[in-house]
């Protein structure tokens, strides 16, 4: 792979930023390929943690906490937090949000209908 590149995008003959971000991102995802590697858990046997539930439970209260005004599906939870949504769904701050919000919901609809 060659050093140095030139970059396509036109700047103002100043050094191409994005080209040090890329090498800069490509030196974590080697770092973390090998940290990986040097680990004799496989990425399947460390998601089999007893606690992984509590981890995407504290992450789930920690986003409501952070964006109150904010309507999360399990999805949206999913993709901030960088799992599944049937883990998030699977946690008990996610049925405590999702009943909230269903008597939120129940409660603006009868107050409309007054």
């Amino acid at each position: 792979m060659p050093t140095r590149l030139n970059c396509p995008l036109i700047h103002d003959a100043s050094p191409c930023q994005i080209l040090s971000l890329l090498h800069t991102l490509l030196d974590e995802v080697r770092t973390l390929h090998q940290t990986l590697e040097s680990q004799e858990l496989s990425p399947k046997a460390t998601f089999k943690s007893p606690h992984k539930h509590l981890h995407v439970s504290a992450l789930v209260i920690a986003l409501q906490l952070e964006h109150p005004d904010r309507i999360w599906t399990s999805e949206s939870f999913a993709t901030e937090i960088g799992c599944t949504g049937a883990a998030v769904r699977k946690t008990q701050a996610w049925k405590n949000y999702n009943e909230r919000l269903a008597r939120e919901k129940h409660a603006r609809s009868q107050w409309k209908g007054q």
